[in-house]
């Protein structure tokens, strides 16, 4: 049997089609696998006006291996150069193999089990304040002295231990300085079960990336 020259064409056509699909399906499994420790590092959001008793503040996220830290700072500036108080949550950290796109970009889910909370204040309006207060049940609060606020009623989310179920996703951008940098989407809220966990990412609210963490060492 003999074939035509379009014919050939054809199957050459075809089969260049099928090599190229092949090598995209490679390619974004090598991608998924890089992507996998893509979240590790310092990240850290810009300064937010959560519109709360004029309150702004950032979140920076510490992430290791298998470790966490969340520490969320609170300002009583527009800019969040005068520190009031931090919260600061730790745990362990599991990042899962389950991916899945939204557009061009990969993201994954995470779980932050969170088995300690923490809170240290910077202003001396907030020491009297909560010594007022007894916030916590402590009358001795002091400033730059972190002390342990694990499961205390007079704040939300200090509850140990407890699982966050949330997604990530991790890729290049420019920074509002003009800079290209390492930039984290995480989910746009956290769940408290599985099937609570976010299906879209908070696109919004970026944290870029600032440092390192150790290699083999806690946040």
């Amino acid at each position: 049997m003999t074939i035509s020259t379009t014919t050939r064409q054809v199957l050459l056509s075809i089969m260049m089609v099928s090599l190229l699909g092949l090598v995209a399906c490679t390619k974004s499994k090598s991608n998924d696998n890089e992507f996998a420790e893509s979240a590790r590092g310092i990240w850290e959001s810009g300064c937010q006006n959560y519109g709360i008793n004029n309150e702004y503040g950032r979140t920076q996220l510490l992430v290791a291996e298998t470790e966490f830290e969340i520490v969320n700072s609170f300002y009583e500036d527009p800019r969040c150069t005068r520190p009031t108080i931090k919260f600061l949550s730790g745990g362990t950290l599991t990042k899962h193999n389950r991916f899945f796109r939204q557009g061009i970009e990969a993201s994954a889910e995470i779980d932050f089990l969170i088995e300690s909370v923490s809170a240290e204040i910077m202003s001396i309006g907030k020491v009297q304040q909560f010594n007022e207060n007894a916030t916590c049940e402590l009358v001795n609060w002091q400033t730059n002295l972190s002390v342990d606020i694990s499961n205390c009623i007079d704040f939300t989310d200090t509850g140990v231990p407890r699982t966050e179920y949330d997604i990530y996703s991790a890729t290049t951008a420019t920074h509002p300085s003009g800079v290209s940098t390492r930039v984290l989407y995480t989910g746009i809220l956290r769940g408290n079960s599985e099937e609570e966990r976010p299906s879209q990412l908070d696109i919004q609210n970026p944290y870029w990336r600032i440092g390192d963490t150790p290699e083999s060492e806690a946040p």
